[in-house]
């Protein structure tokens, strides 16, 4: 049992991991009080060598100190939440480019140079079967999209049976309406 955190710190060039084996879900409680905090915090873990991979790390964030970015995942409790984690980053983390890691540990070691695979085996997405949950299990969405430009101009179907489609245009940043 557990929930496995990987963290990197970058600075001067020279990256670092850490592990801890219970704060993989707190990830980003560990990132709302700024760059210092959350790396003085990610150093208090244990220094290791090797890389967890997408199947055991439940949550990771990497501090460029170098780039001015953080980037990270874990699982969310819920919108709110997860919106209310956003705006304090954007304040606590004032001339940062903070990003969430939507491909995981792919985001991270891609964002070191080290591609999008060093943590996965070939084929390790695929062996997944697809489930399906009860309509009424879960009611808020695990995922949004959010395309920027041209590609934010969607068509989309009013929820009543109309066969006209109608042209809207997609969300702006940080806006969860369509």
């Amino acid at each position: 049992m557990g929930a496995r955190a990987q963290y990197v710190v970058v600075e001067n060039g020279a990256g670092q991991r850490y592990y801890s084996h219970w704060a993989g879900n707190q990830v980003v409680h560990d990132l709302l009080p700024g760059p210092v905090a959350a790396t003085r915090c990610f150093r208090a873990n244990r220094e290791i060598d090797e890389w967890l991979d997408d199947v055991w790390c439940e949550g990771a964030a990497l501090v460029d100190h170098d780039r001015r970015t953080p980037h990270w995942f874990a699982f969310a409790d819920g919108w709110a939440d997860d919106l209310a984690a956003r705006s304090v980053l954007a304040r606590t983390w004032p001339g940062w480019d903070v990003r969430f890691a939507h491909d995981g540990m792919g985001d991270l070691t891609h964002h070191l140079g080290l591609g999008r695979d060093l943590t996965r085996t070939p084929g390790w997405f695929e062996t997944f079967e697809p489930s399906g949950f009860a309509p009424s299990e879960y009611t808020e969405p695990c995922s949004v999209a959010s395309p920027h430009g041209r590609a934010a101009e969607t068509r989309r179907r009013p929820h009543r049976s109309v066969a006209r489609h109608e042209r809207a245009p997609g969300p702006r940043h940080g806006s969860l309406r369509p």
